[in-house]
């Protein structure tokens, strides 16, 4: 199973669907992605899901001014969990299971985070410390996203409360806190987007999880240095089976 994220940078354009897709992945995520480009997107998925606060609380919203979390896959299923603390912006919980059978795989949270009424990583913080999500941490568990939590090798204090909520960073040693995002008109690096996992994904004796981290082209004028198609890498997860899928499945 390959999982990517990426955020696009104001809605997801056709060449970036392109070059995306080139990297095959069987689920998709989107972060900064419109219901526009959701809507065109999602023709090509057997399963695909839009998430934006305010289109969830009212469908009538005006969807034309919609930005959002799009999740998409062919072979694997995803729904909101039963609890779903939408006060947490956005740090969106989802069961995996396989498109056929429905059993479980494990739990994804989709991660893009807001600065209100929390402020960034603090959704994150509350999201693990939050008790209707208890069980659900308790089994396999994948954060991934946008945790609007920059960070350097040489400034990683909030990368470190992360670490402190028992989130185990799935980046090999060589890329933690390798840069993923590119700011402002000066142009600094931070680490902004990552892949955890828990303890029990983490230690399960059935998956084996790596992590990708793609890198800048600081070639290109402005903020977009991923190939000038965004001001972040996408991040690739790829989750094998280290035991027959039977016996890995609930």
């Amino acid at each position: 199973m390959r999982i990517i994220s990426w955020n696009v940078h104001c809605d997801i354009t056709e060449e970036q669907y392109e070059h995306i897709m080139k990297k095959e992945p069987d689920i998709l995520i989107i972060e900064e992605c419109h219901t526009t480009g959701f809507e065109k997107v999602q023709k090509n998925w057997k399963n695909a899901l839009f998430y934006n606060d305010q289109l969830y609380e009212n469908p009538e919203n005006n969807k034309k001014n919609m930005y959002g979390i799009a999740v998409f896959s062919n072979e694997y299923h995803f729904d909101f969990t039963d609890i779903f603390n939408r006060n947490l912006r956005y740090v969106v919980p989802l069961k995996v299971s396989y498109e056929k059978s429905h059993a479980f795989l494990f739990n994804l949270f989709v991660v893009w985070t807001k600065k209100a009424p929390y402020n960034y990583i603090t959704n994150v913080i509350k999201a693990v410390n939050f008790p209707g999500y208890a069980d659900y941490l308790k089994e396999r568990t994948l954060f991934i996203g946008d945790f609007n939590t920059p960070a350097t090798k040489e400034k990683k204090e909030t990368y470190e409360k992360l670490l402190s909520l028992g989130l185990i960073d799935c980046a090999k040693p060589q890329d933690v806190l390798k840069p993923t995002y590119s700011h402002s008109k000066e142009i600094c690096f931070y680490t902004a987007d990552y892949c955890f996992v828990n303890e029990a994904l983490k230690n399960s004796s059935c998956f084996n999880v790596e992590e990708t981290i793609f890198d800048f082209d600081k070639t290109f004028e402005g903020k977009n240095k991923y190939l000038g198609l965004s001001d972040h890498v996408p991040i690739q997860v790829d989750i094998s089976f280290a035991l027959p899928r039977s016996s890995c499945v609930e």
